[in-house]
């Protein structure tokens, strides 16, 4: 339940003809649909990994704090090191940098099964393994965000990412983590060699996009070069408030978000009384409705502008939540989960395709950086948040959701509109 969820790439009906099309306009064009089809292969290696450390982990030691540590390193990357990898993207050539960070993963993944097969994985190695691949992921996602507005027209981000984040979602959500589990019971090394072919084909597919990707910008070399466009890209975002709006919105909505889910476990075992068969199809509904979202957020924005569907977004995750707040009732849950990643959905498009639009292509990783900074530190935030409010009420942390969400609306309401949105675009 927050904006910005760290999914990679999203889905649709696919077809592949002499030019890649999604809906009315003009093609994406074949070297999107190369960029799109890596993006997959390597979001389901993600997904297998999601379920395949922690049963790893699981398997080397049955200390709670030392399994959650495994997958506290894979993430610290986007916090630590998020920032230097943008720095990175808009030095390099982009598509060179995916292509190797993805050759990178590919190995880190054959060494864990390697080491798995053997028997000779400890949980130091595993810790330093996932850190890599964490760090190599930072790299890879924040090149492709970078790269698709060199491979599409302007006019068709929105079309673009609406497919790339519904991608994301069932290569993430629906298809990376059973297979991860169910090739795990059959043999511990089995996810991690699929994992590498994943990334292997993801490198190849990138690889297969011709031309240059580098930013159109002297490089400094001197001493404390990166320190200064670092610093550069945080002032100029801090200077667009539409988009400075934006990406605190998805800041706090992570953290408000995080709450909620961090407790949701218990919620649905003491007051929903679900089976855990029935606690992963009410978190299976929020990636239905994520899939949809972004699938529509191209033709819902066309109708109401971008400006009034990230309000909208807003206001709805604030009825979600209440309604989560209010009911005993799994079924109203359920579709409040689903609401809520079909406003996800739509927002992450729709707030991804400013970003690329507005940020001038020598700046756009340095942007994205930061953005991704702000959205994804203030999850590890939430979690505790929700575990100081779970001692209160297991309810709490959804009024909490549903109070913020209307006044963050409120506060947005004067710098996110189509006015504002249109008056950004045309300056």
């Amino acid at each position: 339940m927050s904006l910005h969820r760290r999914s990679r790439l999203h889905l649709g009906h696919v077809r592949w003809h002499h030019r890649w099309h999604l809906g009315r306009g003009e093609p994406l064009g074949r070297d999107f649909g190369k960029a799109w089809a890596a993006g997959v292969s390597s979001n389901i290696a993600d997904g297998i990994t999601f379920a395949a450390l922690p049963l790893l982990s699981a398997g080397l030691t049955r200390e709670p704090a030392l399994i959650a540590l495994v997958a506290l390193v894979h993430s610290l990357p986007w916090l630590g090191f998020e920032l230097i990898a943008g720095e990175i993207v808009d030095r390099v050539d982009r598509r060179r940098l995916m292509l190797f960070g993805n050759l990178a993963r590919a190995i880190i993944a054959a060494t864990i099964a390697v080491l798995a097969s053997a028997g000779e994985m400890t949980l130091g190695l595993l810790y330093v393994l996932a850190f890599g691949l964490g760090v190599a992921e930072t790299l890879v996602d924040t090149s492709w965000e970078a790269i698709i507005p060199r491979l599409v027209p302007r006019d068709r981000l929105e079309s673009a990412n609406g497919r790339t984040q519904a991608a994301e979602w069932v290569a993430n959500d629906f298809i990376g983590p059973p297979v991860g589990g169910a090739l795990f019971a059959g043999a511990a090394a089995a996810p991690f060699f699929l994992d590498a072919g994943a990334f292997v084909l993801a490198a190849l597919l990138v690889a297969w996009i011709p031309g240059t990707f580098r930013a159109d910008r002297e490089v400094d070399h001197s001493r404390g070069a990166a320190r200064r466009d670092i610093i550069e890209g945080i002032s100029w975002l801090w200077h667009q408030p539409v988009l400075r709006t934006l990406s605190a919105a998805a800041g706090w909505s992570n953290l408000v978000g995080t709450a909620m889910l961090s407790v949701f476990v218990l919620f649905a075992q003491d007051i929903l009384e679900l089976s855990d068969w029935g606690f992963g199809a009410v978190l299976a509904a929020t990636g239905v409705g994520g899939i949809l979202g972004a699938a529509t957020a191209h033709i819902v924005e066309r109708r109401i502008g971008p400006g009034t569907l990230l309000l909208s977004s807003v206001g709805g995750m604030a009825l979600a939540a209440l309604a989560v707040a209010t009911t005993s009732n799994p079924v109203v849950v359920g579709a409040a989960f689903a609401l809520d990643g079909f406003l996800i959905g739509m927002w992450n498009v729709v707030v991804v395709s400013l970003r690329q639009a507005m940020t001038p292509d020598e700046m756009r990783g340095r942007v994205a950086s930061v953005a991704r900074t702000v959205a994804f530190g203030a999850i590890p935030i939430g979690a505790a948040v929700g575990g100081v409010l779970a001692e209160i009420s297991l309810r709490a942390p959804y009024w909490l959701g549903a109070g913020t969400y209307v006044v963050a609306a409120v506060l947005m309401s004067r710098t996110v509109n189509n006015r504002t949105i249109a008056q950004m675009k045309s300056a």
